[in-house]
């Protein structure tokens, strides 16, 4: 699908019918509204995080005219961010049926989300680190040292270990030695 995007981008925009004319970028309350309340998936909630996507916005988006042009500005932008703003403003604009599906469609394949890059890089922990941190939780955090103890002897998972205390009965005690 991504080749055929890539390859036949014109050729597909004809076959579909895609059009955006006339479509300025414009935000609004009813914009923000949206990203606070109405979007799909996560919502925006944080304020810090809509006042950051507000002057993204108003510098690089605002008053611009939805074109091909504009896509691949943002597609090319250095701040991967803007693709997230664009892309919100492009499902406002699909919810507010300013946009066809299909164009809607086409824009979202083009225009990818914010990558996210999982660098996961493993390093040796030593054995008295382990024994400095349990000790520490031990006598400061004591609900955080059981997590931990638990993880360890038994090799479960975070999440697992936290469902496990989640659904014990309130007279069920786990002892550990040490």
């Amino acid at each position: 699908m991504k080749f055929v995007v890539q390859e036949f981008r014109d050729d597909l925009k004809k076959m579909l019918g895609i059009s955006f004319a006339g479509i300025k970028l414009e935000w609004s309350e009813d914009f923000e509204h949206f990203l606070m309340e109405r979007k799909k998936r996560r919502k925006v909630k944080d304020p810090e995080t809509l006042k950051y996507y507000k002057g993204l916005f108003k510098k690089y988006l605002q008053g611009k005219e939805l074109s091909e042009k504009l896509i691949d500005y943002v597609v090319n932008h250095l701040n991967k961010w803007l693709r997230n703003v664009f892309r919100h403003y492009i499902q406002y604009l699909h919810f507010k049926r300013k946009i066809s599906p299909e164009t809607f469609g086409w824009i979202m394949e083009v225009v990818p989300s914010r990558s996210y890059k999982l660098d996961v890089r493993p390093y040796q922990i030593s054995l008295e680190d382990l024994k400095k941190t349990l000790a520490f939780l031990k006598e400061k955090h004591r609900l955080y040292y059981t997590i931990y103890r638990v993880m360890l002897e038994s090799g479960a998972k975070f999440e697992h270990v936290l469902k496990m205390f989640e659904n014990r009965g309130p007279r069920e005690t786990m002892k550990f030695q040490g």
